[in-house]
């Protein structure tokens, strides 16, 4: 390990070391954004679990609207068991997929990049089907600002010199 060098010695001394610096600045913002991404989703699913989102007269009518696709699934099953646990393994497999791709960028992985963008493609055609949702305010803002920086994190992926460290790791891992 060496020793800590002071902010003098860690200036920029020339334009390619600049641009080396904000390279390394932009990887960091982007593995922030990652985790931040990951913290909102955390806490939106907390703020959802979290009793007294919503009136008992809004649980009521949400309970009365048609089953979107994913619900209907648990219950045209053979067994309402059965389309249960089907339904949670779509989901847990595509979150599991999800988080696979957040890891890989965070490593800077190519196939982090491109699963991840896989599984959002994914997410946005089976959201059709999953029907109505009800959400506290909390809770929507939380998956908002999550989807905000997901979006970001893909555009940061794909948009910026931050894509050149995920191709140079395909090429160092071939």
């Amino acid at each position: 390990m060496t020793a800590p060098e002071d902010a003098a010695d860690r200036a920029p001394a020339s334009r390619s070391d600049a641009g080396a610096a904000s390279a390394f600045a932009s990887a960091n913002a982007f593995r922030w954004l990652l985790v931040l991404h990951v913290a909102l989703i955390a806490g939106a699913v907390a703020a959802g679990l979290a009793p007294g989102g919503y009136s008992p007269a809004l649980a009521d009518a949400y309970a009365q609207e048609p089953m979107g696709w994913l619900d209907g699934l648990s219950a045209s099953a053979q067994s309402p068991q059965v389309g249960l646990w089907l339904t949670l393994a779509l989901v847990i497999g595509l979150a599991g997929l999800m988080l696979a791709g957040i890891v890989g960028m965070f490593l800077f992985k190519r196939w982090g990049r491109t699963l991840s963008l896989a599984i959002t493609l994914a997410g946005l055609v089976l959201s059709a089907f999953a029907g109505p949702s009800l959400t506290s305010p909390v809770e929507g803002m939380l998956w908002e600002a999550s989807t905000l920086a997901w979006g970001a994190i893909l555009a940061m992926a794909y948009c910026t010199p931050l894509q050149a460290r995920f191709a140079a790791g395909a090429m160092a891992s071939s």
